[in-house]
């Protein structure tokens, strides 16, 4: 068994934590990269960093949405592509950069094998893993705005503020309650899991690409 498929189903078999926690432990070494790794996680991140954070965000979603179409008719996906490009192009213009096109890999959906051929409710589950990274993201984009806002300024930072603390919040206490709603049988919660898991590496792959072309 894979580490990722034996991490998936340990946190999938605890019957003693909601889907939010078993969602966190089976993805928690993959964000702690993420983290670790984005451009904006530099000591002083510039205006660079910030278009180079939006293309692999960008880059990601174009990925995420193009295995699963559905996904692109949710209000967060909508609303972080339109904010993506709005401050993608900004930045492009302060920095004096023409703004990089979107970026496929040699495998354009390389998440897409991972997705398990099951029916068609294991299926939803695995996209409502990949839900929990996306408006995960979409609420760390607060805390980077609250700590860049100002050494990043005069650009506004509109994706990563999301509308304002309240909406963020609103929109990820609404996710949670959906999520917890249930009900979660073990396959259920393997596939969000699984989905989980596979939208994480996936933005892994992009932050990959991103660095072998850097922005000079």
């Amino acid at each position: 068994m894979s580490q990722s498929t034996s991490s998936a189903a340990a946190a999938a078999a605890s019957g003693r934590c909601g889907m939010r926690e078993r969602l966190r432990g089976a993805t928690a070494e993959r964000h702690a990269q993420v983290d670790r790794r984005m451009p904006l996680a530099r000591a002083a991140p510039d205006l660079r960093d910030y278009l180079r954070h939006l293309c692999i965000l960008r880059d990601w979603l174009h990925c995420r949405v193009s295995a699963a179409p559905q996904l692109a008719r949710l209000d967060t996906v909508i609303a972080q592509r339109h904010s993506i490009e709005r401050d993608a192009v900004l930045a492009a213009r302060l920095v004096g950069q023409p703004l990089p096109e979107v970026r496929m890999l040699d495998h354009p959906a390389p998440a897409r094998r991972a997705v398990p051929d099951v029916e068609s409710n294991e299926r939803a589950a695995f996209d409502t893993g990949t839900r929990y990274v996306i408006e995960g993201a979409a609420l760390g984009g607060q805390v980077m705005y609250r700590r860049l806002h100002q050494a990043l300024a005069p650009h506004p930072l509109e994706h990563l503020r999301g509308g304002g603390a309240p909406e963020v919040a609103a929109r990820w206490r609404a996710f949670l309650a959906e999520l917890e709603a249930g009900p979660w049988s073990p396959a259920l919660a393997a596939a969000a899991c699984h989905g989980a898991q596979a939208a994480f590496d996936c933005l892994l792959k992009r932050i990959d690409a991103e660095a072998e072309v850097a922005l000079p």
